[in-house]
């Protein structure tokens, strides 16, 4: 039997809620090398015990298999101990030189605006150039005699700086809130790379029957970043969401990655659930009310689209990594009359966001993706 059909077979026993028939599964196909089931039986692991997680993908990075490392990193970084360190950007850097493309990317972002970046451009320009085309990463001379351990230092003290950056802008109640330039250009672009296969039209909550329908109020294209999408940059941005707006990110709805194309729009409406019936009772069930908006700007290629706040009489042209927070309940939890807001028709290009809705409680994503942790 091959690799891939043990790890079918453990992915049948998942849907059936067969757990210890899914790890024997995974276990049978991870000694035949499959990559995914390797990753998969590690998750398993973490699960009941991370120690044992971390060694088992030790191993499996001596035995050979590029990945293990990366995995690791992410189940330490975002599940286990919450921040980056430097044996974590070691493992990185093993898996870069081994030809591991989305590690690559996350050490470009680690490596931002630092002196190592255009180290690791070259290595993406020599994997993987038409994605290093994409990032428009450029490479440059590398210093072979450069001692890495103190640049791989200032890189984690600069990476972990990022989660307590101060906004740059606030309104005088600071219910709207601008971070600039939060995120890096990599970043965005890895996210637009690796999940706009996925676009379908975007959809709203019709008022009157509580349905999912598309309409005339959004036309933009959009994908639900559901768990089985997430990478790397998908939880350090759910880690990013958690603390500018100080919310667990077990509270967050999936992100919503939205592409709007010549005259698409989201004309202006409120994020706070509204309406009445069963649709809606059932649509708060998952987390209550949504209290909180952040919103990631990925592009700056476009013209129009500004987010406006029209009870404000505020209008925003953001540039790509910037980040805007807002509140969407007031004080008494009604609907905050002042986040009724819109995004204004592009006129040329294409404009990508990601949204972030956060309700009031755990969410069924939150649940699954951050157990224990609402």
């Amino acid at each position: 039997m091959t690799g891939e059909s043990l790890f079918q077979q453990a992915l049948d026993c998942f849907g059936q809620r067969n757990t210890q028939g899914a790890i024997g599964h995974l276990e049978q196909a991870a000694e035949l090398g499959h990559l995914e089931a390797t990753l998969f039986l590690a998750e398993q692991y973490f699960r009941n015990d991370p120690e044992s997680a971390f060694d088992f993908l030790r191993r499996q990075s001596e035995a050979g298999v590029v990945g293990a490392l990366h995995r690791l990193v992410t189940l330490q970084v975002f599940f286990h101990r919450g921040e980056l360190r430097l044996e974590d950007v070691v493992d990185l850097h093993h898996e870069v030189i081994h030809g591991h493309v989305e590690s690559m990317a996350i050490m470009l972002d680690i490596m931002w605006q630092l002196p190592l970046y255009p180290v690791y451009a070259n290595y993406l320009l020599d994997a993987a150039p038409d994605l290093a085309a994409e990032f428009a990463v450029a490479g440059a001379a590398e210093n072979g005699d450069a001692d890495l351990e103190p640049l791989f230092k200032d890189a984690v003290a600069s990476f972990n700086q990022r989660f307590s950056k101060k906004p740059n802008m606030m309104c005088d109640d600071e219910r709207i809130v601008i971070y600039s330039q939060a995120v890096s250009p990599v970043a965005c672009s890895y996210i637009t790379q690796a999940l706009s296969k996925h676009l379908a039209p975007s959809r709203v909550l019709d008022p009157v029957s509580g349905e999912s329908i598309q309409h005339s109020v959004r036309t933009s294209d959009v994908v639900l970043v559901t768990p089985d999408l997430i990478n790397w940059f998908i939880l350090y941005l759910d880690k990013l969401t958690e603390s500018l707006a100080g919310v667990s990110a077990a509270r967050g709805e999936p992100f919503s990655l939205l592409r709007y194309v010549e005259g698409q729009e989201y004309k202006p409406h409120y994020d706070a659930i509204i309406g009445e019936g069963p649709q809606f009772k059932t649509f708060l069930q998952d987390g209550g009310q949504r209290v909180k908006t952040a919103i990631y700007y990925l592009s700056d290629q476009y013209e129009g689209g500004e987010t406006i706040f029209p009870k404000r009489k505020l209008r925003l042209k953001a540039s790509k990594g910037d980040i805007l927070v807002f509140d969407n309940l007031a004080h008494d939890g009604s609907v905050l009359r002042d986040s009724y807001h819109a995004g204004n028709p592009v006129t040329a290009g294409s404009k990508w966001v990601l949204t972030k809705w956060i309700r009031e409680s755990t969410t069924h994503y939150g649940d699954v993706v951050y157990p224990n942790r609402g």
